[in-house]
């Protein structure tokens, strides 16, 4: 299963502040943003990113939650499971 992480690049002298939206296998997209500390906006770069990949069909969505270094999404769809009672003896 793929997470899209977000993140806030902060300005720069050229460059305004940005929020990247990234995956571990590489995958990677960079918008400028006005508001950069709202879940809404981070789940807009993350959905612009799974768009873009052609991983979003009309029965999944993203799905957030909060990290150290801003968000990470992942798809309504997802096989991955957590137990509710801890693990299976």
């Amino acid at each position: 299963m793929i997470s899209i992480q977000t993140k806030v690049l902060p300005w720069t002298p050229t460059k305004p502040k940005r929020i990247k939206a990234y995956t571990l296998n590489g995958h990677s997209l960079t918008l400028s943003v006005h508001r950069s500390n709202d879940v809404e906006t981070h789940g807009y770069v993350a959905n612009k990113l799974a768009s873009r990949m052609h991983w979003l069909t009309p029965t999944n969505y993203l799905i957030g939650g909060a990290t150290k270094e801003g968000y990470c999404f992942v798809f309504s769809d997802s096989t991955i499971i957590a137990p509710k009672d801890g693990p299976a003896s």
